[in-house]
């Protein structure tokens, strides 16, 4: 398991924008709007990248709101459960 970074030095968000799952170091960063994001892992800097302003500043004010999962990533369940709110926000990803 990856441990998990000091966001308060690092990025504006303790839980990942895209999975719900905690920020880790090798997630990655990115910048939006002044602010340092921070991701739980590579991939989800490629679907935040897919995402309009709109949706990023959605699921970036929600992140830290999403439960993150349990066990293990999150990536299975609490996918879901980040899906489900994207859904109930009207938050896409861009095609």
């Amino acid at each position: 398991n990856t441990p998990a970074v000091d966001v308060t030095l690092t990025s504006v968000n303790q839980l990942c924008p895209i999975m719900g799952s905690t920020v880790t170091e090798d997630g990655g960063t990115t910048e939006f709007d002044g602010k340092l994001v921070g991701f739980c892992c590579p991939s989800c800097d490629g679907k935040w990248s897919k995402l309009s302003d709109t949706n990023k500043a959605a699921k970036l004010a929600s992140a830290d709101t999403i439960k993150e999962a349990d066990n293990g990533h999150g990536h299975d369940d609490g996918d879901k459960d980040v899906e489900k709110k994207d859904a109930k926000q009207g938050v896409v990803l861009d095609d």
